[in-house]
């Protein structure tokens, strides 16, 4: 890999997170939201059971609110959960979204994508210019 690719694939294309911390796990759910679990993470909520079942899955990993990919053995962070648009079933990412429609239209307009409600889809796709 020459520097030119390094720097491309690992500096400005959403940067490796790098390994887990020794003893630290990870993984990505379902929904590529990255779970980790090690001596590092919280025990839970003090007296507050439904937000620990809310904030831990079923075998004890931390929902990060991360949502990730592994790259090259690497984890890459891509966004967050909450920044996620559910369009009739479809998972969609804003920042996503925007570079696809800024390749598009180019750098003329300034715009953010952003989820707005829907009946018919529960979730559909706004685009906000300014």
């Amino acid at each position: 890999m020459t520097s030119e690719e390094f720097v491309t694939n690992y500096l400005w294309n959403s940067p490796p997170v790098g390994s887990p911390i020794s003893g630290t796990e990870y993984k990505l759910a379902e929904d590529s939201e990255v779970l980790v679990k090690g001596p590092n993470n919280m025990l839970g909520y003090w007296r507050n059971e439904i937000e620990k079942q809310k904030t831990f899955d079923k075998n004890g990993f931390l929902k990060t609110g991360d949502v990730g990919q592994v790259r090259n053995g690497l984890l890459v962070l891509t966004g967050r959960k909450k920044e996620i648009i559910n369009r009739g079933g479809e998972t969609l990412y804003p920042a996503q979204l925007e570079d696809r429609y800024r390749e598009e239209i180019g750098n003329e307009f300034d715009f953010v994508v952003t989820s707005v409600p829907s009946e018919l889809m529960e979730n559909d796709i706004g685009i906000i210019f300014d």
